[in-house]
Order: structure tokens, then sequence, then C-alpha cells
């Protein structure tokens, strides 16, 4: 008997560009803290991305 794995569906993507795309972006985490480095780091990938038109949202606590 030969064994085989089924094929997963691949579904197309829902945008073709990044920038069509929301964006979460998590920078502090009870369980685990962040460094100043790291979250300042994060903190300025953000506000590139909500320059470039991407959608976004800073929630805190």
């Amino acid at each position: 008997m030969a064994l085989s794995a089924s094929k997963p569906t691949v579904l197309p993507p829902r945008h073709n560009e990044l920038k069509d795309f929301r964006i979460l972006v998590i920078d502090t985490h009870p369980p685990m803290p962040t460094g100043d480095d790291v979250r300042s780091a994060i903190g300025r990938a953000a506000r590139t991305n909500g320059r470039t038109g991407r959608a976004r949202e800073h929630v805190t606590d």
C-alpha cells in the first residue's frame, strides 16, 4: 500500500501589493518584555508604514 499526502489547497492572495494589506503591530507583551531598542525600531517601522498609506491603528491598554 502506497502512502500519499493530500495536497493542501492554496487560496489566491486577497491583495497583490503590500500596501493593500492591514498591518497589526504589537510592540509590548506582558509575559515577554520588549527591550527599548527593539520597541523603538518597531515604532519606526510602524510610522514608516503609516506614511506610505497603509492602514494602521495605535492601541494601548
